[in-house]
């Protein structure tokens, strides 16, 4: 009997050898143990993401099992040892592999169902892959896991038509071992026995960038760094949290401590610092459970205290809080906070201060640990330096040259015009930097390339070829003149237009130009009100020329007059002016009716405003107001504002107003029916349309006997309205015939009608 059990036990494990590979039913009745896949602890990080995109792939194509073939296209796709490898032993012979891995999973049957995470599960072809690279891993080391290497190894003993292709390829172990000692002599590849840093694996160093030279030059941050430098040299609350609106530069003061450490100018407990920059998103990448992602953040936080010298900068902060899904991973700032709290721990947080308040302020215990700083926008002098500085790096990137005088138009521009909450300077400047000389670049290239085809075109006879490249280079280069390198103020007009599409003719007036047109559609519009007129422009020029401020300071009027909504319109009309492009989009209203008292009137103006441009709030976000024009409408007397404690003194001028005359409502009711039909004729549907006199006739009786009522809402409701009514009525019946209208008004239909010319 012990004959035959031994017999047939050696029969079972020949069996077993056999099929390896395959999976027979002996060996999954009598070894199930050889079939069970390592656990995600058995696998390096990069392993695990390797898994994690093969199932990514089979979701993609429908698979509801993880093949070989899924495998191996993860492994082709992920940036990592294969690709040093096949860089060595096979020119292309990663794309090679890739099409045919394709290709053999085109072949494969999809799933009837919709796949998903949950669904896909690994083939025993797989399953016996997996478990034959953790033999390998365990064979020399019991504690290590399954790296890229003994997965590459399994992958080339598969029985299936993936090892086929990969032994097709070329690759041998031995071919593999020797690259491999090639890499290793050379770097790339961390030798036996090396610790890889996960930090330096997972997360940009940004000092190694500084050290060797790619970062930016950072201008202007000195005392912004060194604050930042102050808070890291604490015992406690070591942490600094950079704050303020989006393009203000928080990045630039990472990177400028950065080269400070490099350059080591920094105190002399901090000359051996690295700065690490922590990427929320591909810390999370790949975590599956929270029990992964807490390994990974313990992995981390280990190298960290083992280092003692590692600083974390935190861009986007303010998604720690709620960092992926809170059921799965958990909040990562409590991961943080709890960690923040030993020594040797250290992060640099930035984010804007609305997306502070709405997180992480709400976390009394998370605030207790870091320290606030607030991050302006810099002073015109400090970004004309940073222009300065950065300018050789973009000329020489762009092979064009920057004067002296583009470089203050550029800073002119931005200022005057660009009042983009969402972007401030000096991105602003910079980008537009960036884009003049890029423009210029591309024009450069494009004329060079179709005068190529243009010149091929008339050697081959082609005609036909050759007219349509000769009009595309007139359209492009017209004159057919030399590109000069130079940068021109047209250069930076041009761009200024496509980018905010503020007109050519308008950017390249200069100053008193446009102050004189100013004063002239001023006049125009108050005929009767010279006096006024001029006190307006006394304050508009003393902002423009910096008589007796910097330019920064807002225009600050109090317009005064009898009835709110006339002055309501004066200041509409003088927006307009002052900001051509887009001018509705730049107007806020505030109505001080709502406040209960005069101290909550005097604190929401409050001097600081007017004087200084800025404002803060209670809970110490600061308003800007520098590139704004206030004005303050009142049906108040003088003596009756003084009463209020309002100091008329802060105000550049107190205007008083006369009540509209009839032709002040016509110019009023004009200007509005110009505005609609501007619009209409800039629209998509570039329609043109004329007012006929009866228009006119009509918005007068209708609103003349209110002079306060004549507002763009009104004139607006009672005309575009029927306008656009007419409109989409005929596009739905496809039956617009031209794109001329003229619209009157009919006493016996007693409303507008529209015709067609």
């Amino acid at each position: 009997m012990k004959t035959y059990l031994l017999i047939f036990y050696c029969l079972c494990f020949s069996l077993l050898i056999e099929n390896h590979s395959h999976g027979s039913w002996l060996t999954r009745r009598l070894c199930p143990s050889l079939l069970t896949a390592p656990t995600p602890r058995d696998l390096t990080q990069k392993v695990q993401e390797i898994m994690t995109n093969a199932a990514q792939v089979a979701i993609k194509n429908e698979h509801a099992e993880i093949t070989p073939t899924h495998l191996l296209i993860a492994f082709l796709e992920n940036n990592g040892l294969l690709d040093d490898l096949l860089g060595v032993l096979l020119a292309g012979g990663r794309e090679n592999l890739l099409r045919t891995a394709v290709s053999i999973l085109s072949g494969m049957p999809a799933s009837s169902y919709s796949v998903t995470t949950s669904d896909v599960r690994p083939t025993k072809d797989l399953n016996y892959l997996l478990k034959r690279a953790f033999d390998m891993a365990k064979g020399s080391n019991p504690d290590a896991k399954v790296s890229e290497l003994e997965l590459l190894f399994a992958l080339l003993d598969d029985r299936g038509e993936i090892g086929e292709q990969l032994r097709l390829a070329g690759l041998t172990r031995d071919k593999i071992v020797s690259a491999l000692g090639k890499l290793r002599e050379s770097g790339v590849v961390a030798k036996p026995g090396e610790v890889e840093s996960f930090l330096a694996k997972y997360f940009r160093d940004i000092t190694a960038e500084a050290r060797e030279g790619r970062l930016k030059t950072v201008i202007g941050r000195d005392a912004d760094i060194n604050r930042v430098i102050q808070v890291l040299g604490r015992r406690e609350k070591a942490n600094p949290f950079l704050l303020g609106e989006t393009g203000v530069g928080k990045t630039a003061i990472v990177e400028g401590l950065a080269q400070r450490i490099v350059e080591k100018t920094v105190p002399e407990d901090m000359l051996d610092f690295i700065i690490y920059a922590f990427d929320i998103s591909l810390f999370l990448g790949g975590a599956q459970n929270r029990g992964e992602l807490e390994e990974r953040f313990n992995t981390m936080m280990i190298e960290i205290e083992r280092r003692g010298n590692i600083i974390l900068f935190i861009d986007e902060a303010h998604q720690l809080s709620g960092a992926g899904d809170a059921q799965k991973h958990g909040d990562l700032v409590n991961r943080f906070k709890t960690r923040l709290a030993r020594s040797g721990i250290r992060i640099i947080g930035a984010t804007t201060f609305d997306e502070f308040r709405e997180t992480l302020e709400k976390d009394p215990a998370f605030l207790r640990r870091v320290q606030p700083i607030m991050i302006g926008e810099q002073t015109d002098d400090q970004i004309l330096e940073i222009l300065n500085g950065i300018a050789p790096i973009y000329a020489k990137h762009h092979g064009v040259t920057y004067s002296d005088d583009i470089l203050r138009l550029i800073l002119s521009l931005s200022v005057e015009y660009i009042k983009d909450l969402n972007h401030h300077n000096p991105d602003i400047v910079i980008t537009l930097l960036d884009d003049v000389g890029t423009r210029i670049a591309t024009k450069k290239k494009l004329v060079a390339q179709l005068t190529k085809l243009k010149d091929e075109a008339q050697g081959a006879s082609n005609t036909d070829k050759l007219r349509e490249l000769e009009a595309k280079l007139a359209e492009i280069n017209p004159g057919n003149l030399p590109i000069s390198d130079v940068v021109t103020a047209s250069d930076v007009y041009c761009v200024m237009h496509d980018q905010y599409s503020i007109p050519v003719e308008e950017l390249s007036k200069d100053t008193d130009t446009k102050l004189k047109e100013i004063e002239k559609l001023l006049s125009k519009a108050f005929p009767n009100q010279p006096g006024e007129v001029s006190q307006i422009m006394n304050v508009i020029y003393s902002k423009k020329h910096r008589v007796d401020s910097d330019r920064r300071r807002p225009i600050s009027l109090l317009f005064m007059g009898n009835e709110i909504n006339e002055l309501y319109e004066h200041a509409r009309l003088l927006n307009r002016l002052l900001n051509p492009s887009n001018p509705d989009e730049r107007i806020h209203t505030e109505n001080l009716a709502r406040f209960v008292s005069n101290e909550d009137i005097n604190e929401f103006l409050g001097s600081p405003i007017i004087t200084n441009g800025k404002a803060k709030s209670r809970s110490g976000r600061e308003y800007d107001f520098r590139f704004s024009t206030v004005i303050l409408t009142t049906s108040a007397t003088p003596k009756r504002l003084t009463e209020l404690a309002m100091d008329l003194r802060q105000v550049g001028a107190a205007v008083t107003f006369k009540p509209f005359k009839t032709e002040d409502i016509e110019r009023l009711i004009t200007a509005e029916l110009d505005i609609v039909s501007t619009r209409l004729q800039a629209s998509d549907l570039h329609l043109s349309v004329k007012f006929d006199p009866s228009v006119l006739e009509f918005l007068k009786t209708k609103l003349g006997s209110n002079p306060g009522g004549v507002t763009q809402t009104a004139v607006q409701f009672l005309v575009k309205k029927t306008i656009l009514n007419f409109i989409m009525n005929k596009k739905r019946r496809d039956s617009i015939t031209d794109n001329k209208i003229t619209v009157k008004y009919s006493l016996q239909v007693v409303g507008f009608i529209i015709e067609e010319e």
